[in-house]
């Protein structure tokens, strides 16, 4: 207990410490590199999505969420801006905006890690002097972000305290270019039952742009969100960020409903408002808000998920991503579960065979295993129970393994 008592002091100090750093940033104040909004679901989310972090996109939302993957998953996104100059047109003077991503996460027994690169930039964008007047109609401009990540997870009293950081390399590549290294980093409070969960990402803490003046100059910000999930399959979240050198607070909500639950198959809904604002005389003064609505499928261990962004002024963005895990979810949490079950820890099999439950509400397997689990726990009711869920979703797997038997046998049990 001592031990944990102190690690998780430890994290609070460490916690101080970059706040510190990250208010410090701040009032030096830069201007570039800001957008990091990668994959579909989480750019719904916006700045809420740093108490969601539940995926490879942690590495740039919350890396304290690299802790929340049980198993390796790649990742990869790719987004339009505004619908300019087509969807997948990277030619010189298409005039289209990118934004793509690419990401993997490793999860350990001592502490996650992930990998990501982020690329923003234009193959015709026109530049201008201070007059306006075009010096270069056909320019390539790209930012950069190369990140390596890692997070460690505390638990005490039922709760969970996670910290995880970013290391980034910095390139921008223009009329000239540059580069410079920077430091992020997250937390992420996990709560028992349905509490509300809550999330801390410090971007930009350290910045070294070594080339001088003309390095990428990186935005000091700090977001801070919730999520909170009344019933599993309903989650609701809200955030916002400030930036260094910025008078506008990013406010952003969204909510997500797992609409289909039918192994292999996972349908899941989001939508969400952003808006830029301030608060003045009590109540929030907006400058500009963004609706946006996403989908997502998991179809066995792979992932697809879509966004729409509508805008004010420019043109919609239509957000792609496109993910891998090394196993589906089912199946993963099974493995753990029959392992759990052999090596006679009934409490993790019970964890993890309803987990699979709920992913897979009709796998007849599943429940016998939970079953024979309970049986051994000398839990009549709950055997019973399980049972009896069998025989309404497959009668002929019921009779064919004897289960009608089994369901007298413990009946009888003293």
């Amino acid at each position: 207990m001592m031990k944990r008592q102190n690690d998780v002091l430890c994290v609070l100090c460490v916690f101080g410490i970059m706040l510190c750093s990250a208010i410090g940033a701040s009032a030096a104040g830069r201007g570039a590199f800001a957008d990091n909004s990668v994959g579909a679901r989480a750019s719904v989310f916006g700045e809420a999505f740093v108490a969601v972090a539940d995926d490879a996109n942690a590495t740039r939302w919350n890396p304290a969420g690299l802790t929340r993957l049980l198993q390796p998953e790649f990742t990869s996104s790719h987004t339009n801006l505004f619908s300019m100059g087509g969807y997948f047109n990277y030619s010189d003077g298409s005039g289209s905006i990118h934004r793509d991503f690419i990401g993997v996460v490793l999860p350990n027994n001592i502490a996650p890690v992930g990998i990501s690169f982020l690329n923003l930039g234009t193959r015709g964008m026109p530049i201008a002097d201070e007059t306006g007047a075009v010096m270069n109609s056909f320019a390539s401009y790209a930012e950069r972000t190369f990140t390596l990540s890692a997070g460690k997870r505390f638990e005490a009293s039922g709760f969970g305290l996670s910290a995880g950081g970013n290391f980034n390399y910095f390139s921008l590549d223009a009329y000239s270019n540059s580069s410079g290294v920077g430091l992020d980093g997250g937390f992420l409070l996990e709560t028992p039952g349905i509490l509300p969960e809550l999330g801390l990402m410090l971007e930009g803490m350290f910045i070294d742009t070594s080339l001088g003046d003309d390095g990428p100059t990186i935005p000091a910000k700090v977001d801070f969100a919730i999520a909170f999930s009344p019933v599993r399959a309903l989650k609701l979240v809200g955030g916002l960020g400030k930036a260094s050198g910025d008078s506008i607070t990013h406010y952003s909500t969204g909510v997500e409903y797992n609409i289909l639950r039918l192994s292999p198959l996972n349908i899941s809904l989001q939508a969400g408002y952003k808006t830029l604002g301030s608060m003045e005389n009590g109540s929030l003064q907006s400058d500009a808000s963004r609706y946006s609505v996403g989908a997502s499928m998991r179809l066995s261990r792979y992932k697809l998920d879509y966004a729409y962004e509508q805008h004010s002024e420019l043109g919609d963005s239509h957000l792609i991503t496109f993910g891998i895990l090394q196993n589906s979810p089912e199946n993963f949490h099974l493995k753990r579960g029959r392992q759990a079950f052999e090596q006679l820890d009934d409490a993790t099999a019970i964890s993890e065979l309803e987990e699979v439950v709920y992913l897979a509400p009709r796998n007849v397997e599943v429940y016998l295993l939970l079953a024979l689990t309970y049986e051994r726990m000398r839990q009549k009711d709950e055997a019973i129970r399980v049972l009896e869920r069998i025989q309404s979703l497959n009668y002929d797997y019921f009779i064919e393994n004897k289960l009608d038997q089994m369901m007298k046998d413990i009946q009888e049990q003293d």
